[in-house]
Order: structure tokens, then sequence, then C-alpha cells
């Protein structure tokens, strides 16, 4: 494993670009990134997997997700497979997923002929995904020592769509996945950080975090509100990310009661 000295932010290129964007200077120009496409609402499973269905030409849907939640996994399955898409369900991610946990994963979906990974779950599920369908588009490269300033060379094989089954996650709209090191005792997390990380299809289905345990409930939901308080006060925030994260904070469950 290498040193963390090798994790992108110690780049003084990297360093530099985040420095220069956090700046005064820097907020002069605007700049924002998302999942191409977001479906939202009831029946945002349903439009999302009609969207897709014409998209692929092997129609091969690697489903991630995890053990405890893959009844959810099995619902997306279900719809997908009523549009004649073919699936297999891979429930083997763990919790703060590890960094040998991700081939295992990748070398299924190279088995299963994927071209399009559907992440069902958690961060550490969506982050699973991320990593894996890196292993799985580039197996030549190291993703601990992924240079977010060059270009990794995604989808060429499949896409990634992911639906969040917590509140706090964000996973499904951003560049990053959080991994844990196994070669420091004890293990540490890092950040694996790449615009190209960031899902083609992000679907927000209330129906999936309904069910919640009360006290993971809790859990995400102040994480989401820390999300969008961190937001607020961002160096590089603008005025549309504000106006984002004040109407996130005010209709907070937790704030608006």
């Amino acid at each position: 494993m290498p040193s963390m000295t090798y994790w992108h932010l110690y780049n003084p290129i990297v360093r530099q670009a985040i420095q220069s964007m956090c700046s005064s200077e820097g907020k002069r120009v605007i700049s924002t990134f998302i999942a191409p496409r977001i479906f939202i609402g009831y029946a945002a499973t349903q439009a999302f997997a009609l969207s897709v269905a014409s998209l692929f030409k092997r129609r091969r849907a690697f489903i991630v997700t995890d053990p405890h939640i893959k009844v959810l996994a099995f619902s997306v399955e279900k719809i997908l497979k009523s549009l004649d898409i073919a699936t297999k369900v891979w429930d083997k991610v763990v919790p703060e997923p590890p960094t040998s946990s991700f081939k295992p994963c990748a070398e299924a979906m190279e088995e299963f002929g994927t071209d399009l990974i559907v992440a069902v779950g958690g961060g550490s599920v969506i982050d699973t995904a991320k990593v894996a369908w890196v292993l799985y588009e580039r197996p030549d490269v190291d993703f601990r020592l992924i240079d977010p300033m060059k270009p990794l060379g995604l989808r060429r094989k499949a896409l990634l769509a992911a639906i969040p089954t917590t509140s706090g996650t964000g996973s499904e709209a951003t560049s990053a996945a959080v991994i844990t090191d196994e070669s420091f005792k004890p293990p540490r997390k890092f950040a694996v950080t790449h615009p190209e990380l960031v899902p083609d299809f992000a679907v927000l289905d209330p129906r999936f975090v309904v069910g919640m345990p009360k006290k993971l409930t809790l859990g995400t939901a102040l994480d989401a509100l820390a999300h969008a308080v961190d937001c607020y006060l961002s160096h590089a925030s603008f005025e549309l990310t504000e106006a984002l994260a004040v109407k996130a904070i005010k209709d907070h469950p937790g704030v608006a009661s």
C-alpha cells in the first residue's frame, strides 16, 4: 500500500487549484458538478428504468447493494427485468469499505458483462460501486493514486446510476468515494476523487428511506443538515448554492418543526 503522501491532495497542482477556487478571485468564476440526470419522486425508479432501457447494447445491469437492504435492490431488479434488462445483484458491500473489498466486485462486473452499474444503498454502497467501476473500466489503474487533474477514461464499458437509501450520503451527486486504508494501524479513511466519478444518474425515490430504523434516520438526518450548513459556509459557495443550502436548512424536519 502506498504512503498517504501519494494522496491526491498532496499534489501541488491540485492543492493550488483548490486554493484558487476558494479564493476571492476564484469566486469570480462559477462552476458546478452534478449528476447529468436526476430523477426525483415516488415514481423516480420507474422513470429512470424507462429512460435507460434503450441506452445499452447488452442491456445488462449489475446492482450493487449490501445484505441488509437487498430487498430494496430486488425491487429495482424487478423493474429492470420488466423492461427485458438482464440483472445481477451483488450484495457483499461492507460498511466503511476497505481497499480489499473492491476487486471481487469489479471481477463480478467483468464476468457478467456489465454495461449499467446500479448502486442501491447508503454511502458505503455507492462508494464501493464507484471504486469497483474504476477497476472494471481501468484494471491497469491503481485507484489509490488517481489524479483528479488527469483524464481517467471511464464509461467505455458502463454507466453508473446511484439510488441512495439514506438521506445524508450525498455520494449520488459527488465526485468522491470514501474508503478505508487497511495498511495503517488503526485503519484510516481517505477519499478517492475524480470528476468522472460523478454518477450518470441519481434516483431519489422517497420510498427507499421510509423504512429506515429510527436511529439510522436520526443519524442520516443530522448528516443531511450538516451538508447543508457546510454548503452555506463553504468558501467555494456562491448565490445559487447558498440559496439551495438555506432552503434545505429551512425545510429540514428538525429545523422546520
